[in-house]
């Protein structure tokens, strides 16, 4: 006999999946190409199914386990929440580790208590009539199937994670860099100040020149004029021009 309290169980389960059937509908709306998740949520609609129209026991079971599990995805909502809406790099890799580790740690005790199910449960399914057995079979395969899209969701949050890091790394080498002109810069407008010191002191001002300075995220260009003489040495990179002045005697 179905017992009173496995309906309540199957509402519960029916519930969650009308939470499903509205976010794959809304998903697949803005997601053409979310064919593993419209996968993931018709294998878990077909076990749901066979639960509630076979009543069996062993099929709710096996639904609770796989149903129980998916609130360990809460962190990875949360980091493609932060990807989406975030700037914050480091945000957004702390994020990503921390819900794709916590998603890929609970995977386990969720293999051990579907094995433990299937080895407990396999003799009184499989001698229990072709029903039962073909419930058996079909849990069996669209379990695997299942957990391997749980783990291949994995590499999806591992490109994530390369991404930004490499994003961090670069705006990190660009900063660096950066800085190391602005120093190089300042170091050399102190070299042309003393020198024109040391020209006022003696023969004084005899012929003028402009030094531009560009700082550029890619490097620092400087052109020198003198008369009609100019030579230049260019670098790629968005600029803020400076000019100095430099006296020669």
């Amino acid at each position: 006999a179905f017992e009173e309290w496995n309906e309540w169980l199957l509402g519960i389960l029916w519930l969650h999946g009308m939470i499903y059937l509205v976010e794959v509908c809304s998903r697949l709306i803005y997601q053409p190409n979310g064919w593993m998740l419209f996968i993931h949520h018709t294998i878990w609609f077909v076990l749901l199914y066979i639960a509630a129209q076979a009543r069996s026991v062993f099929a709710i079971k096996l639904d609770f386990i796989l149903d129980a599990y998916v609130n360990a995805e809460a962190g990875l909502f949360l980091a493609l929440l932060f990807r989406r809406y975030s700037t914050n790099l480091k945000l957004r890799i702390r994020s990503t580790v921390f819900g794709a580790g916590i998603f890929l740690i609970t995977r386990f005790p969720q293999i051990g208590m579907l094995l433990h199910l299937f080895i407990v449960s396999a003799d009184r399914m499989w001698s229990g009539g072709t029903r039962d057995r073909a419930i058996f079979v079909v849990a069996i395969v669209f379990s695997t199937f299942l957990v391997g899209l749980q783990f291949y969701s994995l590499t999806i949050y591992i490109n994530f994670y390369k991404s930004d890091l490499k994003m961090l790394r670069t705006h990190v080498s660009a900063g660096k860099k950066v800085g190391n002109d602005v120093e190089e810069m300042r170091d050399t407008t102190y070299m042309t100040t003393s020198a024109l010191g040391e020209f006022d002191a003696t023969d004084g001002a005899a012929g003028s020149a402009v030094e531009r300075y560009t700082i550029r995220r890619g490097g620092t260009r400087r052109s020198s004029y003198d008369g009609e003489d100019s030579s230049s040495v260019e670098q790629s990179g968005a600029s803020i021009d400076v000019d100095v002045d430099v006296y020669e005697a």
